[in-house]
């Protein structure tokens, strides 16, 4: 289940570089939502900075993008540059 956010500031996942990253693999909103069994509005969610996926979506999310998920500290981050 995604975590309702209060504020952006509680995001700790950059929500411009999902939809990047899913871009940059060439993925619709549709195929991503059916590999996490969700519906296109709640992967678009997490895209628009209205819910956060949790740390084990979000690793998912990394190997589905084929993009590193590193912990620094207590951030987490999806990144650029990939494995």
């Amino acid at each position: 289940m995604s975590a309702k956010i209060k504020n952006l500031e509680e995001n700790w996942l950059n929500p411009r570089m999902l939809e990047w990253a899913r871009n940059w693999r060439g993925l619709s909103v549709d195929y991503v939502a059916s590999k996490f069994k969700k519906t296109p509005e709640q992967i678009l969610s997490w895209e628009q900075n209205k819910s956060i996926p949790t740390v084990k979506q979000a690793r998912k999310l990394a190997d589905l993008y084929g993009r590193a998920f590193i912990r620094a500290g207590s951030s987490l981050a999806l990144c650029a540059s990939g494995t």
